[in-house]
């Protein structure tokens, strides 16, 4: 429960227009690497009906991440308007 807040509120992040660009990027940053450990834990993953398997779990973080990163619109930002007042 907790891996699916914690991609749904980095995606947010990148996708929010009005954040700071540094945020967005390690924000993408963060969901690359997590993507890399949900895909090594699926590939580490056993099919074993005796226990819970989290096959699909780690299957769905990775399906998340993978289609939030292939969407343009994350990427377009607000136009960056200049404070007012001369520049120093």
């Amino acid at each position: 429960r907790f891996q699916i807040q914690l991609v749904g509120a980095l995606s947010a992040l990148v996708g929010h227009n009005g954040a700071m660009p540094e945020v967005r990027a390690q924000s993408w940053h963060a969901l690359t690497l997590l993507r890399g450990q949900f895909e090594a834990a699926l590939a580490a993953t056993s099919v074993d009906q005796s226990v819970i398997n989290p096959q699909a779990h780690y299957a769905y973080l990775v399906q998340k991440i993978s289609v939030m990163q292939q969407q343009s619109e994350f990427w377009n930002a607000d136009k960056l308007i200049s404070p007012p007042g001369s520049p120093i």
